[in-house]
C-alpha cells in the first residue's frame, strides 16, 4: 500500500495516496514512514492542520528524526502558526546544527513573527553554511521588505535568482517588493511567475489575491470533457475541472489510466448535507483480469470551505461502490474494496426516550437539589 501511495503522489493523486497511506497505518500502527508520507500528502492539499497530526505521530516513533521535525515546523507556518514553526525548526537545527535549509527555514518563521533581528541572524548563518542557497537569499530579501528597505531586499533577490532562474522563491519576494514600491504591474508578472513555478507557494498566491489578480488555468481547455457549467483544462499531465460559479474550487481530476478525463455528473446535496456536493467522472481505463476496465472517481466537495473532501472510486469494470448518507454521516464501500467514512455534517441529537429523561428531584424537606456550585464552595 505505502508503495503505491508514493506512486500515487509522484503523479500528484494526493487523495489516492491518503487513502493508501491510510490503509498501511491501519495495518501497521507504528508506520512512521506512512504517517511521513500522509502528511506529505494532506500538505498537497492544504490540509495542514490534518498533516500536524500526522507528522507528530511519525515524530513519536521517531524522535530523533531532525527532517520530520522540519517539516512540521513548515507545516505549522503554512497554517500561519510562526511560533510552533519556530520551535520545531529549532530542534531540528539541535539534532542537525549544520543545515543550512533548516536556518533558513527557521528565519522564514522569524520574519512572519516580525522578530527580525533573529530571522537576519539565521538567514546570515544559513548563507555561512551553503553561500549558493537562494531560499536564504529570497527569504532574506523577503524579510528587508518587511522592514520597508526594498533596496536592500531587491539586491538579496537578485543573487537568488543569479543563484537559480527558476527559484519560485525569489519571484514572490521581488513581487512583493515590487508591490511595494507601487509597481504593480512588475509585482504582478512576478507573482504569476513564481505560482507558475510553484503553484502551492502560499505567500504568492495571497499577494496576487490581494492586488485583485484571479489566477486562472492558462493551458489549453480539454474538449468535450465539460459538463454544464464545469470546464476541464489541463496543466502538464495533470487535468483541473473549474466552474465560474465557484471561483474558489479548483478540483484535480485524479486519473488512474490511460485516456482524457470526461465529467459525468454534478450532484449537489440537499439537507441535512446542504453544502456537499459530489462531481464524477471518467478517469480512464485500466488492465483487469479480464480486460480493459473504465475507471470512474467520484470527488466528494464541501462547497461551503471550496474544499474536497476525498476522491472516491466510483467504478472499475462492473464493480460499483456503495453509497451511504445518513444523519450527517457518509460511508462510502468503494469499488477497489476500501470503505471509507467522513462526519460531513452535525448530526441530529439523540433524544432520550421519556422513562429515561433526567429528572430533578427535591431533596428532603421540599428544597431544591444544590447545583455543582453549590456542593463545591459549600453555598
Amino acid at each position: 500500500m505505502s508503495g503505491r501511495g508514493r506512486a500515487h503522489l509522484a503523479a500528484y493523486r494526493p487523495h489516492g495516496a491518503i487513502r493508501d497511506f491510510t490503509r498501511a497505518v491501519g495495518l501497521d500502527a507504528r508506520f512512521s514512514a506512512a504517517y511521513r508520507s500522509r502528511a506529505e500528502a494532506k500538505m498537497a492539499i492544504e490540509r495542514y492542520e490534518e498533516a500536524i497530526e500526522d507528522y507528530s505521530r511519525a515524530i513519536a516513533f521517531e524522535p530523533r528524526n531532525a527532517e520530520i521535525y522540519a517539516l512540521r515546523g513548515a507545516a505549522y507556518l503554512e497554517a500561519d502558526n510562526p511560533a510552533s514553526g519556530i520551535k520545531d525548526v529549532a530542534k531540528a537545527i539541535e539534532l542537525s546544527p549544520n543545515s543550512a535549509a533548516f536556518y533558513a527555514a527557521r528565519g522564514l518563521g522569524y520574519a512572519k513573527a516580525e522578530a527580525y533581528e533573529e530571522a537576519l541572524n539565521d538567514f546570515a548563518r544559513a548563507i555561512e553554511l551553503e553561500p549558493r542557497s537562494p531560499k536564504a537569499y529570497a527569504y532574506r530579501g523577503w524579510t528587508y521588505r518587511q522592514q520597508q528597505q526594498a533596496e536592500l531586499g531587491l539586491k538579496d533577490v537578485e543573487r537568488a535568482l543569479k543563484l537559480d532562474d527558476k527559484s519560485a522563491e525569489a519571484y514572490w519576494a521581488r513581487g512583493e517588493i515590487n508591490e511595494q514600491l507601487g509597481r504593480a504591474e512588475l509585482a504582478v508578472a512576478d507573482l504569476r511567475k513564481a505560482v507558475a513555478l510553484e503553484p502551492r507557494l502560499k505567500g504568492a498566491v495571497q499577494a496576487l489575491a490581494r492586488l485583485g489578480v484571479t489566477i486562472r488555468p492558462s493551458e489549453a481547455e480539454v474538449a468535450d470533457a465539460g459538463l454544464e457549467r464545469w470546464r476541464v483544462f489541463q496543466k502538464g499531465r495533470q487535468f483541473i475541472a473549474t466552474n465560474e460559479e465557484f471561483p474558489r474550487l479548483k478540483i484535480n481530476l485524479e486519473m488512474v489510466g490511460k485516456g482524457q478525463p470526461r465529467l459525468l455528473e454534478w450532484d449537489v446535496k440537499k439537507p441535512p448535507f446542504a453544502g456537499i456536493a459530489v462531481l464524477r467522472f471518467h478517469a480512464g481505463v485500466v488492465d483487469g483480469p479480464k480486460g480493459p476496465e473504465d475507471v470512474e472517481h467520484a470527488a466528494v466537495v464541501d462547497l461551503q470551505s471550496s474544499t474536497v473532501v476525498s476522491m472516491e472510486v466510483q467504478r472499475q469494470g462492473e464493480k460499483l461502490a456503495q453509497w451511504t448518507w445518513d444523519d450527517g454521516k457518509l460511508v462510502v464501500a468503494s469499488a477497489d474494496g476500501v470503505t471509507d467514512e467522513f462526519q460531513l455534517r452535525q448530526g441530529k441529537p439523540k433524544e432520550l426516550p421519556p422513562q429515561v429523561q433526567p429528572k430533578r428531584t427535591a431533596e428532603p424537606g421540599g428544597r431544591k437539589p444544590k447545583t455543582l456550585f453549590q456542593l463545591l464552595f459549600g453555598f
